[in-house]
């Protein structure tokens, strides 16, 4: 087992407010469902990040609101807090990785909350090959043509300087950007984000079939269950996005 006393593990995460997060899903859900189930996908990955080897750092996005106090939100035992910093994405993603990095960290990962039934072991293996090659940058490509994963052994800050995000060749554009840099790469398997209809319908079908491990993310089969039984459109599986084809 590698040793990770000087591993970090950045957790990108917002504040649960209806409005606020999960903005893609909230045509089809409402504002407070939508809350309600990114609630429910922080305390998921808050007990899931918990049992990793390494350091949580979490970087919050807040929602700006005089006089508001901040929203409490689920986090990993024992983790530090930073609030996000940067324009755009890139920004402050380099941001968080430079103040990793700064703190004395020797393997950074970079990762989010939206995708609930991600095996911890995924996370675990991209810190053992930056222990076995600190070089290398480790990727989770998505299924939207993003990543959910980055690892790195050292500041890349030209990995994210300029770069446009929230479309489908982020993950190829990075890429590019590694092969360029004269760095290689590792892929881990690709995995799902849910942040539209379609992708929390396949989460209920996914969740039905999952067995009740220890990554088993309880809080979200909760509030999928119950958004199943409230929503006519996620028990029968059909996207309110898409109209419906006359015969």
């Amino acid at each position: 087992m590698p040793d990770n006393r000087g591993a970090a593990l950045i957790v990108f995460a917002k504040e649960p407010l209806p409005g606020f997060v999960k903005t893609r899903l909230t045509p089809a859900l409402g504002k407070s469902d939508a809350a309600d189930l990114y609630r429910a996908f922080l305390a998921d990955a808050a007990a899931q990040y918990g049992r990793l080897d390494c350091e949580v750092l979490y970087f919050i996005a807040l929602e700006e609101r005089g006089g508001r106090a901040r929203e409490a939100m689920p986090v990993a035992a024992g983790s530090l807090r930073f609030e996000q910093r940067g324009n755009g994405l890139g920004d402050r993603m380099r941001h968080a990785f430079d103040l990793a990095f700064s703190r004395g960290y020797e393997r950074v990962v970079i990762i989010g909350t939206d995708h609930p039934t991600l095996p911890t072991g995924h996370i675990a293996s991209a810190f053992g090959h930056l222990a076995n090659d600190p070089d290398v940058v480790v990727l989770g490509p998505s299924t939207d043509g993003g990543y959910y994963l980055l690892g790195l052994g050292a500041p890349r800050g030209g990995l994210f300087e300029g770069m446009r995000y929230s479309h489908e060749r982020v993950y190829a554009q990075t890429l590019e950007r590694i092969a360029n840099a004269g760095l290689s790469h590792i892929a881990l398997p690709e995995w799902a984000d849910v942040d539209t209809p379609q992708s929390l319908i396949n989460l209920a079908e996914e969740l039905r079939d999952l067995p009740e491990l220890p990554d088993f993310p309880v809080n979200t089969a909760k509030v999928v269950e119950r958004l199943r039984l409230e929503y006519a459109w996620l028990e029968a599986g059909r996207d309110p996005s898409i109209p419906n084809e006359s015969v």
